[in-house]
């Protein structure tokens, strides 16, 4: 059943046999240097970043980061799907090792006809196939299907069903054709969805049994019988021993003769499959299998190398094999993708060709295929934005993040770059100065009760929000008496929209977890008692309360943050909290971004919340601003201000109350650099009370 059962002398030889060089092995062979060229010239292109400001002007001197994140050529390899559906934990480095090292693959067996149909036992279902290959698809991979028709049942390579098989020579024969188009119809319109490639014919120089009875026409049969079920997928004709025309003469010759007969009788034939199972007593010298590869590009066909394997005892030779082998391949203008037929030797039908053994240990093909296609062609460039605003570079084909950095505003941006497209020049917008974050660390519980802030968004578009009420996690920042359990609620006006206690029971913990790191934020232990939430919030004024259960009290840190720079802004901060002393003092924070600096409005409100009501005041709020452990600015009273009637006038502006006139409230108006600043709140003379703490954003 297995491809070692098909190449039965074929093994033997790759077993028996290996060599100690091969023709272009040396560092200083004439080929290397042409194929680097035609690497550059036929794998790369160029791109250029312009970085611009909110008004548009030229940004100088931005500091920029580009690196690739995917290969827009195909690098695959044949997979097991019962080792990408199935959970064991070797699957699971399977499925870690497909990501990490392919963008494209097929399925080894589970497309055959057989196995398809149900034939090779419980191994192979077609449910577990169709998983697999949908759990591929939705990591973008290139799928590509193995095989529509294996057009052999003489043993050993017995490679139809016995559905079909059992009618030989019996007065059914003749229903053979019809049987094996109805299969292609089928099978192509099961994965419609998922493949955009198939081997429609493997291997006619071992496999030709139904065209011997029913004559050669019933393979153009096959091809429209492709192409009228998959009318945009590209079309092949598969087989092995092709890619050395010196050794393998009469296999190069009889694929020959099938393409122009395909061809001539007006088959839909779009690619050759050239196989490169490598092994026996020689290895193609490099000019040789560049030479092959020229002789089937004049069929204007594409190219590709769909299993690629060597297998010898010498692992160096199979490194350096490995090495030139896909270096040969990339630089040819008509191969379209590179596939090896396995990487694990555990699950592979020769072992030791495989990339890493079987407890997962790198061999030297290994590091040798990891160094040519993420290193030796992955683009990675730094530098900053000349006199225009410009950052110019020339990468592989692929797809990149850029990150750009403007005055401590840390922006990406993603963009490709694909083969025949025009340069792209991608620009990138600074964003205007913002508060990316608002923080509150406060008492909450006993005397303090609940601990309240709130917060406005601006703008016309809801803003994703992550919003944390800490307890637990102060104490890995040495905080003693934090709360030990808060419950965290958000309330638009006086309705309650969400509540979280324990953050990772949240149906959603995947996604704060996320948040958290998009945010730049430290990660919350697991099972911890720390709340959190994930809420997309229109634009308008919200209330964040941190409760202690009943009997409790401690320290809270309320937090929120953006956790997209998009249109909509956050503009506002304010708090009523209970202001003690040592800890218990009240610690606002806030986070500055953008490539300018942004004046904000801060006050501590204590005498002043009289007019609203509210007792037990601080008397004498002390408002200092710090920026690490640096004072900024500080003030205790806001009419001795040298800006009060700025200060006044500000106020008006974002929409605050106006402080009254002797009465000792605390405010000062500060213009901040991009970075983090807190804000300390505490009682001149060490005195105790309830506190308005606002943060504005001033325009």
């Amino acid at each position: 059943m297995l491809k070692r059962l098909l190449f039965p002398l074929l093994t033997l030889a790759t077993i028996a046999h290996a060599q100690s060089n091969y023709g272009g092995r040396e560092a200083t062979a004439a080929w290397r240097a042409g194929a680097a060229a035609r690497i550059e010239q036929l794998r790369k292109g160029d791109f250029m970043l312009r970085v611009v400001d909110a008004a548009g002007a030229l940004i100088v001197g931005a500091t920029v980061s580009v690196t690739q994140t995917r290969h827009a050529f195909p690098f695959g390899s044949a997979l097991q799907m019962a080792r990408i559906v199935q959970d064991t934990s070797d699957n699971r480095i399977y499925r870690q090792k497909t990501t990490a090292l392919f963008n494209a693959a097929c399925t080894e067996n589970d497309l055959k006809w057989q196995p398809w149909i149900g034939e090779w036992g419980a191994g192979f279902a077609r449910t577990q196939t169709l998983a697999g290959l949908r759990w591929l698809a939705d990591r973008g991979y290139e799928l590509r299907g193995h095989n529509f028709v294996w057009p052999s049942w003489t043993a050993p390579t017995n490679n139809l069903p016995n559905a079909i098989s059992s009618l030989r020579g019996t007065a059914r024969q003749s229903e053979v054709p019809q049987l094996v188009l109805d299969h292609i119809a089928e099978q192509a319109g099961a994965t419609r969805d998922l493949i955009n490639e198939w081997d429609v014919q493997n291997e006619p120089y071992d496999n030709h049994d139904l065209m011997d009875l029913f004559g050669p026409s019933i393979q153009v049969d096959w091809f429209k019988a492709a192409r009228a079920a998959l009318p945009t997928a590209a079309l092949y004709l598969n087989d092995y021993n092709t890619e050395n025309q010196t050794r393998n003469t009469a296999h190069v010759q009889v694929f020959e003769n099938t393409v122009r007969y395909l061809q001539q009788n007006g088959a839909p034939l779009t690619g050759l499959g050239i196989q490169s199972h490598i092994g026996g007593t020689t290895f193609a010298a490099i000019t040789d299998y560049l030479a092959t590869l020229d002789r089937y590009a004049t069929f204007g066909l594409k190219l590709r190398i769909t299993e690629f394997d060597v297998s010898t005892a010498d692992e160096t030779l199979q490194a350096d094999y490995t090495r030139d082998f896909l270096t040969a391949t990339f630089s040819h203008p008509s191969v379209v993708g590179i596939q090896l037929w396995g990487f694990w030797e555990t699950a592979h039908w020769i072992p030791r060709a495989a990339l890493y053994r079987a407890d997962w240990s790198e061999k030297p093909n290994g590091a040798a295929y990891r160094d040519l296609i993420f290193n030796q062609w992955w683009t990675r460039a730094t530098g900053a934005t000349d006199a225009q605003g410009a950052f110019r570079g020339r990468g592989f084909y692929g797809d990149y993040t850029a990150t750009i950095t403007v005055a401590g505003q840390r922006i990406e941006k993603t963009f490709s770059l694909r083969t025949g497209a025009t340069a792209p020049t991608i620009s990138i917008t600074a964003q205007p100065p913002r508060l990316a974050n608002l923080a509150v660390r406060a008492s909450a519980g006993g005397a303090a009760g609940t601990l309240f802030i709130g917060l406005t968004i601006s703008g016309t578009e809801p803003k994703l929000m992550l919003i944390r009420g800490l307890g637990p996690a102060l104490a890995s920042f040495g905080l003693a008496g934090a709360l030990a359990r808060p419950t965290l609620t958000v309330f638009q006006g006086a309705q309650s929209i969400a509540t979280n206690t324990g953050w990772s029971t949240a149906a959603n913990a995947a996604d704060l977890r996320a948040a958290a790191a998009r945010a730049g934020t430290f990660a919350l232990a697991e099972n911890s008692a720390d709340s959190a939430l994930l809420l997309r919030l229109a634009p308008g004024g919200y209330t964040a309360s941190v409760d202690a259960p009943a009997g409790t009290s401690g320290i809270a840190l309320v937090e929120a943050y953006e956790v997209e720079a998009d249109a909509s802004r956050l503009i506002n901060l304010s708090t009523r909290a209970f202001v003690g002393t040592g800890a218990s003092v009240v610690i606002p924070g806030l986070v500055v971004t953008g490539p300018t600096a942004r004046t904000f409005l801060i006050r501590g409100v204590g005498p002043g919340l009289a007019d609203f009501g509210v007792g037990a005041l601080l008397a004498r709020p002390s408002l200092v601003l710090m920026r690490d452990a640096t004072p900024v600015a500080a003030n205790e009273r806001w009419e001795t201000a040298a800006d009060s009637a700025v200060l006044a006038a500000a106020a008006q502006q974002t929409g605050a109350f106006a402080l009254k006139a002797g009465n000792a409230d605390s405010a000062l108006l500060a213009t901040l650099e991009p970075g983090a600043y807190t804000v300390i709140i505490s009682g001149v003379n060490d005195t105790t009370g309830n506190c308005l703490v606002e943060i504005y954003e001033v325009r």
